[in-house]
C-alpha cells in the first residue's frame, strides 16, 4: 500500500465540504424561520399599516414615505444583527450550551478532527492495521489469500457512497452495506485496481487521497484470507456502471449514498447477520478514520460490537 497523502487535496476537501455543511444548515435555519420571502413580508407590515392609517386620515404623503423609510431602517438593523434566523440560531446554541451533551460531542469530534489534519500535516496518518478473525463459522483451514483493493468515497458536498448487496446463499439471507472494491489482478498496481473498482461498481472517476489502512479478515465457511488495502478517494464525476452478471444477478448490487453519520448507522443496521457482523467489524473504524481526517462529527455513532 502507497505511504503517501495529498495533504493539499484533502484539506481543500475538508474545506468545500464545510462549505457544503454551512450552506445547508443556513437553508434549514431559514426555511424553519419562514424564509427570506417571509421575513420581508413580516418587516414590510408596519408600513403598509402607517400607510393605510395616513390615507385614511387624509395624512401628507410624507408620513407615508417616512413610515416606509422606518420600515426600512428597522429591515437593515434585524439584517445587521443576523435576523430571526442568526437569533434562532443563537437560542439553539445557547440552550446546547446549556444542556452540555451536544457541545461535548462537538468539542469530542472537533479534538479528533485537529489530530487527523495535525497528522496530515505531519506527512501523513499512519493507516490503521487490523487483524481480525472470523467467529461467525469454524475453522477448517484456509486454502485461497487474496488481495483486495477498497475505498470509501465522498463527494464535495460530504456524500458518501457504498454498495448495497442483497444475498441469498452460502453466507444465508442478508441485505448488506459494503465499501466499493474488489481483487487486484494479476499484474496490476493498487492504485489503478482501485480505480477500476469504482469505474467498474459505482461509474466513479474519482481523485486517490491517501491509505486508510489494511485489515487483514477471513472467511471461514469458503475457506479465505482477504487482505483488505483501503483508500480515502474523492468523486471527480459519475458515469455508467460496469457490473459483471454476478454482481447484478446474484448479488443484486445497487449505490447507496448516504451522510457519515447514516452510514455509520446503517453498519450497525446490517451487522444482524453473520456476513454483516463481519463486514461491519471490517469496515466501521475504516470509515471513522475516513470520518476523523475529513472532521466529520459521529452524530448517532454506531456501536457495533467487535466480533466475538
Amino acid at each position: 500500500m502507497a505511504e503517501y497523502w495529498d495533504a493539499a487535496a484533502l484539506e481543500a476537501l475538508r474545506d468545500r465540504i464545510r462549505a457544503a455543511d454551512a450552506a445547508r444548515a443556513a437553508w434549514s435555519e431559514t426555511t424553519a424561520a419562514g424564509g427570506p420571502e417571509e421575513e420581508a413580508a413580516r418587516a414590510a407590515e408596519p408600513a403598509r399599516s402607517v400607510r393605510s392609517e395616513t390615507a385614511a386620515a387624509g395624512g401628507p404623503v410624507e408620513d407615508a414615505a417616512r413610515a416606509a423609510e422606518s420600515a426600512q431602517a428597522a429591515r437593515s438593523e434585524t439584517a445587521a444583527a443576523g435576523g430571526p434566523v442568526e437569533d434562532a440560531a443563537r437560542a439553539a446554541r445557547s440552550e446546547t450550551a446549556a444542556s452540555g451533551v451536544l457541545v461535548e460531542d462537538a468539542a469530542r469530534a472537533a479534538d479528533t478532527a485537529r489530530s487527523a489534519r495535525s497528522e496530515t500535516a505531519a506527512g501523513g496518518p499512519e493507516p490503521l492495521r487490523l487483524e481480525l478473525r472470523d467467529t461467525e463459522w469454524p475453522c477448517r483451514g484456509t486454502d485461497h489469500h487474496r488481495q483486495i483493493v477498497r475505498a470509501m468515497v465522498v463527494d464535495d458536498a460530504g456524500w458518501f457512497y457504498f454498495v448495497r448487496a442483497c444475498r441469498d446463499d452460502e453466507f444465508g439471507k442478508a441485505v448488506l452495506i459494503e465499501s466499493s472494491g474488489g481483487g487486484v489482478e494479476p499484474g496490476e498496481d493498487p492504485e489503478a485496481a482501485i480505480r477500476r473498482e469504482l469505474a467498474e461498481e459505482l461509474g466513479a472517476q474519482v481523485e486517490i487521497l491517501g491509505p486508510l489502512g489494511l485489515v487483514s479478515d477471513y472467511y471461514n465457511l469458503i475457506r479465505r484470507h482477504n487482505l483488505n488495502h483501503y483508500y480515502l478517494c474523492r468523486v471527480l464525476s459519475f458515469g455508467t456502471k460496469h457490473l459483471t452478471p454476478d454482481e447484478v444477478q446474484c448479488f443484486h448490487l445497487s449505490t447507496l449514498r448516504l451522510r457519515y453519520g447514516e452510514a455509520l448507522r446503517e453498519y450497525e443496521a446490517r451487522a444482524c447477520t453473520p456476513l454483516g457482523r463481519l463486514i461491519a467489524a471490517r469496515e466501521l473504524p475504516i470509515l471513522r478514520r475516513a470520518g476523523a481526517l475529513l472532521g466529520l462529527a459521529e452524530a448517532g455513532a454506531a456501536t457495533v460490537p467487535p466480533p466475538k
